[in-house]
């Protein structure tokens, strides 16, 4: 396993294993009552006697190298000299820190459905076991969530897009963390600037709506069974040739929201009606209605003199008759 040459457990068992007090004819370590070392011959080629001071006759210490967990257990030192025999017994603890297992884990990138829930799994190997905590990143800042191998979202909200990490802690260093993406899929939605809007004939206006939607939906207006798309080579600006009906589309940055905007020209009769903004993907659709009105040309009055009364009228009383002019719109119509 992953550190196993970093673990915090001794790999040389001097100052813990028996002391022969005078000089031994024959020094034996065994584990499991298999014998590991003969005197100073080793034969593991992992195991081998080496000396702890200058008295090296009676230090009979074992070296393991390449410490593996298997290796943890019960060692026993057996020195004979003599017709006497000093046995030690020696228990040897691996601690191996914390390895997330990314093959048992969630991929590090994950499409959740608004609405669904989803688990996310942090799988982990160590000794002591490691204990798994999970956080939200925002920022330089994290917010805890959990602390089990499975995360479970309920409930999946377009705001939970972002970065989720767990990590995994036995108290050995070091620690291990894996980070999740989160990309959130959701339904698109239509919002208005406004729900009618009024015109003179003659004259241009436009239709305007948001569109929000991940991923990124179709959208279009329709006026009478007839769609306008977005296209790149609309001529909508002079001094360019105007066309009927163009679009403007604006992607505001750093969100998932559309600006449509339909220009219509040069109204006429069969341009006032119901306009529909739309947007739709495979997880589900939302229209929003405008309607276009015309706009009667404001009235202004203007007195009219009467005719002088004759010799035998009263001039008392004398009306004013007015007459009625119009005024011009500005171009963007009427809004409510």
């Amino acid at each position: 396993p992953r550190g196993l040459r970093r673990l915090h457990a001794p790999s040389r068992l001097g100052e813990e294993l028996a002391e022969v007090k005078r000089p031994a004819t024959k020094v034996i370590w065994q584990k499991n009552k298999k014998t590991l070392t003969f005197d100073k011959a080793h034969l593991d080629p992992r195991f081998q006697i080496v000396p702890t001071d200058i008295h090296t006759r009676n230090k009979f210490d074992v070296k393991i190298k390449d410490l593996r967990v298997s290796d943890e257990g019960m060692y026993r030192c057996i020195a004979s000299y003599q017709s006497n025999y000093l046995i030690k017994n020696v228990t040897l603890l691996i601690k191996v820190p914390p390895t997330i297992d990314a093959k048992k884990s969630s991929p590090l990138n994950l499409v959740l459905v608004e609405g669904t829930s989803q688990a996310l799994t942090c799988m982990a190997d160590g000794v002591p076991r490691p204990r798994i905590v999970w956080y939200r990143l925002v920022d330089d800042n994290k917010i805890e969530l959990s602390n089990d191998s499975i995360y479970l979202i309920r409930n999946v909200t377009r705001d939970m897009a972002g970065t989720v990490a767990c990590v995994a802690n036995n108290t050995v260093e070091p620690v291990d963390t894996r980070e999740f993406s989160l990309i959130v899929h959701y339904a698109p939605t239509v919002s208005l600037m406004n729900e009618q809007i009024s015109q003179r004939r003659g004259k241009a206006t436009m239709v305007m709506c948001s569109i929000r939607g991940k991923p990124d939906p179709q959208f279009y207006w329709e006026y009478r069974g007839r769609r306008f798309h977005y296209s790149r080579h609309s001529q909508c600006n002079p001094p360019e040739p105007l066309q009927k009906h163009c679009m403007h589309l604006t992607m505001n940055e750093g969100t998932e929201t559309r600006q449509l905007s339909l220009l219509i020209n040069n109204l006429t009769d069969s341009d006032y009606g119901q306009y529909y903004c739309v947007g739709h993907s495979a997880l589900g659709s939302d229209r929003k209605v405008v309607r276009v009105t015309e706009l009667e040309p404001p009235k202004r009055w203007q007195p009219v003199h009467s005719p002088r009364p004759g010799p035998d009228e009263s001039r008392s009383f004398r009306p004013n008759i007015y007459s009625a002019q119009t005024d011009d719109e500005p171009a963007g119509g009427r809004l409510s």
